[in-house]
């Protein structure tokens, strides 16, 4: 349980504001209006004393920001962005990327404390400045941070993730993210095939290691999903992971908004999506099947493809995992 002792430099009543993960606060370098609080409905100035006023016509952008006043231990350092893909053709896997850069950009996140790997061609022209996956550990050894977040998204072959025509196992993964300096707590996020390859994975960083993945030895399985952005093809579990970012809520009722949440968001929402994939395609099967009844030679092999192609997504199973789920439960977004 957090205490005002996690926030010294805090008025009392604004540390509890704080700690009760439910709002958004920033300082500011206004003495009229020290501390600002991000409502739904807009802003609110909070004083010294707790009180709060509206901000009628406010922006952040209105304010000096100097830092948004987090729990000691929350999650402040880079959300480091993987995406290590096997075919330069797929660029659906740079629109999940450029999802998740909205979404960290709306909490605050700032774009200096993104990095991305990628060997898709182009990149730059969606995402904005990348690495290729190889240089992974060349470039995060140069950065210091107390915590990182990396998100794995694109092909999981049977042992690790692709990255062209190399596959990264689990350990060397560990030990290129572990090279962060000062680097306390990271988090893995693995959202391709197979990603249980990942689960048991300690590496010889000495920090401690959440790793949590949309499946186990299955295919991760993508759908056409959609929001407020738009509609697009994505990952059911990442999709769903960066909802709850965009929107966190505190789903345990521990008073908090943390990496607990988001996972067990992004398992059952991920879930229900792919309960409607399968009762989709077995309507597909069963209209194909009618079709093959008359179809002609040539046409009933193709309908035989595609009715198995139906099948084979009607026999995946979609089973996220989480290994120590206790951290996870402590570790604060927002």
């Amino acid at each position: 349980m957090r205490t005002e002792r996690d926030f010294p430099d805090l008025p009392t009543s604004v540390a509890s504001l704080v700690r009760s993960g439910v709002y958004t606060i920033f300082e500011t370098t206004d003495p009229n209006c020290p501390f600002v609080l991000v409502t739904k409905t807009g802003l609110r100035a909070v004083s010294e004393t707790g009180s709060l006023s509206p901000l009628e016509g406010k922006s952040l952008s209105d304010f000096g920001l100097k830092n948004r006043v987090r729990p000691t231990g929350a999650l402040s350092g880079p959300i480091v962005r993987w995406s290590a893909l096997a075919s330069a053709h797929e660029t659906r896997f740079l629109d999940e990327i450029a999802d998740g850069l909205r979404v960290l950009a709306k909490n605050g996140v700032p774009r200096s404390s993104i990095f991305i790997f990628t060997n898709i061609p182009n990149a730059a022209s969606v995402v904005g400045a990348s690495h290729p996956p190889t240089d992974l550990g060349f470039v995060l050894r140069e950065q210091s941070y107390n915590h990182a977040i990396l998100v794995a998204r694109g092909h999981g072959p049977d042992f690790g993730l692709a990255c062209g025509d190399i596959v990264i196992a689990p350990y060397p993964l560990v030990d290129a993210v572990s090279q962060i300096k000062n680097l306390k707590i990271c988090v893995l996020g693995l959202c391709q095939c197979y990603a249980g390859v990942f689960r048991y994975v300690s590496g010889k960083t000495s920090a401690k290691l959440v790793a949590f993945g949309a499946t186990n030895f299955y295919p991760s399985l993508s759908a056409n999903m959609d929001d407020d952005d738009g509609a697009r093809f994505a990952n059911v579990f990442q999709f769903m992971f960066f909802r709850w970012l965009a929107e966190p809520r505190d789903l345990d009722g521990d008073g908090h908004q943390t990496l607990i949440d988001a996972y067990t968001f992004a398992g059952v929402e991920a879930t229900l999506a792919v309960q409607s994939i399968w009762a989709d395609q077995a309507s597909h099967i069963r209209d194909l099947e009618r079709q093959l009844r008359t179809a002609t030679s040539d046409q009933a092999e193709a309908l035989r493809e595609e009715i198995g192609s139906a099948q084979e997504l009607l026999s995946t199973m979609q089973e996220p995992w989480i290994s120590n789920p206790e951290l996870a439960a402590q570790i604060a977004f927002f």
